[in-house]
């Protein structure tokens, strides 16, 4: 938009704005009037000939004299939306200055009066005028097309994403990162800016989603778009921007291109990565299947640029034929680890957490929940010379959770003979643990809390002293107890091999009985 302030400012024309005394200056709300051209006309009524807008000229030719026709002329002016009007003056002009009646009716009518000087031709003026007009028509359209040179130039460099999204850095003060397909940062300027974590959660509920999506929000005084980057029908990226304040059309337009550039960069980018990524699988299988001599699987995480990874933990799940959910999951675990590998294998999935973070379990738990994985086993964290060791656990846990039908199971706090306890199904173990354990669950048994006895017997190694301690009784009642549960149960629990059914029984009933009999 042109106003009067822009076109009084044009050089070399010397024009004023005068206010009702006749003095230079004028009103702010005139100079911020918008003027969509100008023309010239000696008509005492030339408003069938004008739109609106117009800044008008005029000599004043057998005009300005009578009151009545000047104040009528200034005000049919203000009723077609003259923007200002423009009159030159001079020795040679038909008004040596301007009229005082002219200065009266521009007042009384609110229309903004221009001083044009003598030697300034009134259709230099419209030349100007014309000219500053289709300026700023075509400035966005050069700004964009300048953009766009400069973005392709950028990416045609060697690190091409980062050099994007400096270019729309430079031009237009956006912040932004580039992720690939499994939410790993390709490419960022100013990401410091973005809460990325935030991001992360937006786009994984998004990536379980089917329908297509963009994510358009207001963070605190930014403006932020999330959008997925296509290439051959596969989503090959995320592009996030972020802006303070409002967008305009050119950021708008901005972000279109770098983003269609983005998207050939990411094909290319997986095209000749393709490569990298086999090596990347061959190094996960040496890590996971501890075949082979060490140092080829040293010597393939070398070359596949892991040759810094210290642990590894291991995830199998059920096989994840939805790539959104994949996606998600995948995307979720990166903020969990410094990198994560996936292949598929026997009708599951297998995930690599590399150099986890301590606590990852929890987390992980939480996020297989989120992303809607049926059944989940997490190994502890192991060296990466024991990879193997930690699929096996992985796989342990797969096999409880499927087995226990529950969706997520950690090794690490269901290991050693708790895991051996979780084979078979729940209904055969509740069977067991009710046969050795019905006749202490009478009123009269646990009258006397015969079960709590026997649990504290077992809990202490069947030492009497430590269980009656325990108990908050005598060592006298505590034996006395024991000897009830052998007659009930003809059980001894003092003799090794009825020890271990009653401690078997105690031990399944505590793990899975409360749960088993819920699920029941």
């Amino acid at each position: 938009m042109i106003t009067l302030k822009d076109v009084l400012a044009l050089p070399g024309l010397g024009l004023g704005l005068i206010d009702g005394d006749g003095a230079g200056g004028g009103t702010t709300d005139a100079l911020g009037r918008e003027v969509r051209w100008a023309h010239v006309s000696e008509l005492e009524d030339p408003t069938p000939w004008l739109l609106g807008g117009e800044l008008l000229l005029s000599t004043g030719l057998n005009q300005f004299e009578d009151a009545a026709q000047t104040f009528a002329y200034c005000e049919r002016l203000t009723r077609v939306g003259v923007a200002a009007l423009g009159v030159s003056t001079g020795a040679s002009l038909p008004h040596p200055e301007l009229p005082a009646v002219l200065l009266a009716g521009c007042a009384a009518a609110g229309l903004a009066l221009v001083h044009v000087p003598e030697n300034t031709g009134l259709q230099s003026i419209i030349q100007a005028v014309s000219d500053a007009l289709n300026a700023e028509h075509t400035e966005p359209m050069r700004r964009a097309l300048l953009a766009q040179r400069n973005l392709a130039d950028a990416a045609a460099q060697v690190k091409g994403p980062d050099a994007v999204l400096a270019g729309m850095a430079e031009t237009s003060g956006m912040h932004s990162v580039l992720f690939d397909g499994e939410m790993r940062v390709v490419a960022e300027c100013g990401s410091a800016a973005l809460d990325l974590a935030e991001v992360r959660r937006t786009v994984r509920a998004r990536l379980l989603s089917s329908s297509p999506w963009s994510v358009a929000m207001d963070v605190g005084e930014w403006t932020m778009t999330i959008v997925p980057v296509l290439a051959s029908g596969t989503m090959r990226g995320i592009l996030v921007v972020a802006k303070p304040g409002a967008w305009t059309e050119y950021d708008r337009a901005l972000r279109s291109m770098a983003h269609s550039l983005l998207a050939v960069l990411l094909e290319l980018r997986y095209r000749a990565g393709q490569r990298r990524w086999a090596t990347r699988a061959q190094a996960f299988d040496a890590l996971l299947d501890g075949t082979g001599e060490a140092s080829e699987a040293e010597e393939r995480l070398v070359r596949a640029e892991l040759g810094w990874v210290t642990r590894v933990q291991v995830i199998t799940t059920a096989a994840m034929e939805n790539p959104g959910r994949r996606a998600a999951f995948v995307a979720g675990l990166q903020e969990l680890a410094a990198d994560v590998l996936v292949r598929s294998a026997g009708g599951t999935t297998q995930l690599g957490l590399l150099d986890p973070d301590d606590g990852a379990e929890s987390r992980a738990e939480a996020l297989a929940a989120e992303c809607g994985i049926a059944r989940a086993g997490m190994s502890r964290p192991m060296h990466r010379a024991e990879g193997h060791v930690a699929l096996r656990q992985a796989e342990r846990a797969y096999h409880s959770a499927d087995t226990r039908g529950v969706p997520f199971v950690v090794l690490e706090r269901f290991g050693g003979y708790r895991a051996l306890l979780s084979l078979g199904s729940g209904a055969d173990r509740q069977e067991y643990a009710h046969q050795v354990l019905s006749p202490l669950m009478t009123p009269e048994a646990r009258g006397t809390d015969l079960y709590g006895a026997l649990r504290a017997y077992v809990r202490s190694a069947g030492n009497t002293e430590v269980a009656a301690a325990h108990l908050g009784v005598h060592r006298h009642t505590a034996r006395a107890r024991l000897r009830r549960v052998a007659e009930l149960t003809g059980l001894d629990p003092t003799r090794a091999l009825d020890l271990f059914e009653l401690w078997l029984a105690v031990e399944i009933r505590e793990l899975f009985g409360e749960r088993e009999a819920a699920d029941g």
